[in-house]
């Protein structure tokens, strides 16, 4: 990866940077806590073994960073090499139930059909598939904050699913501007940003100003996971004195 100092670019991700993503996501979870027990048959892997399974066709159908309801953004830069091609050193998934769009009756039938089909017959040989224990856990964590008597009960929110940089890209700012795209939607909307932490990533979200609305402990693969939400919220401007 070529570490050459250039403007970090944030723009919406597609099908081909599909496979690059999956490197930088490879890498950058290579050493994560979670992952023995989140996805134990990937463990002992190499990224290069990972990447030659990693074949996902909704990764193939991604248009303008949309796959699903969920956008994709990227994080750029440009090579320094001869042809200074464009090298993907980050990127974030995020979500808004609030701004779900209007489904196309082929949209409908990819995911609802095509795409569960693929993760039910591919994914549990893969190894990608995520024990139903911590989807659960996941779920429950996000109705602690917006069901019934969570603090942001009935706001509107922006889920960010994952945020991954390069692990040569680090303390570069890369991770800050795949965050402040959530930030600027947030505050367009007037909702609040929610994610889901490991114990590596907890204080960098805190440090961002984002503060824990619940935790929960899950079992799983023999590993004791404590896993936190959390959620940050746009500052009100000031009311200037009279």
């Amino acid at each position: 990866m070529d570490r050459t100092q250039s403007p970090v670019k944030i723009t919406f991700a597609t099908t081909p940077d599909a496979f690059a993503m999956a490197r930088v996501s490879l890498l950058g979870f290579e050493k994560g806590e979670h992952r023995p027990a989140l996805f134990p048959a990937l463990t002992g892997l190499s990224t290069e073994e990972l990447l030659a399974r990693h074949t996902s066709p909704e990764a193939r159908s991604m248009k303008q960073g949309i796959v699903g309801h969920k956008t994709y953004i990227k994080a750029s830069i440009q090579g320094s090499g001869p042809e200074q091609e464009e090298l993907i050193v980050g990127f974030a998934s995020w979500s808004s139930p609030s701004r779900r769009r209007k489904r196309s009756i082929r949209d409908w039938f990819l995911s609802e059909i095509i795409y569960p089909l693929y993760r039910f017959i591919f994914r549990p040989t893969l190894g990608y598939s995520m024990p139903p224990e911590a989807k659960a856990t996941f779920a429950q964590l996000h109705n602690d904050t917006f069901g019934p008597k969570g603090v942001a009960e009935g706001k509107k929110h922006w889920d960010l699913h994952v945020l991954c940089v390069h692990p040569d890209w680090r303390r570069k700012g890369v991770g800050s501007a795949l965050l402040q795209w959530g930030f600027d939607k947030a505050e367009e909307d007037g909702a609040v940003v929610y994610l889901t932490s490991s114990p590596m990533a907890r204080p960098i979200y805190l440090a961002k100003g984002f503060r824990v609305t619940s935790e929960r402990m899950c079992k799983v693969n023999g590993y004791d996971l404590k896993i936190p939400g959390m959620i940050w919220e746009p500052r009100l401007p000031k009311t200037p004195c009279v």
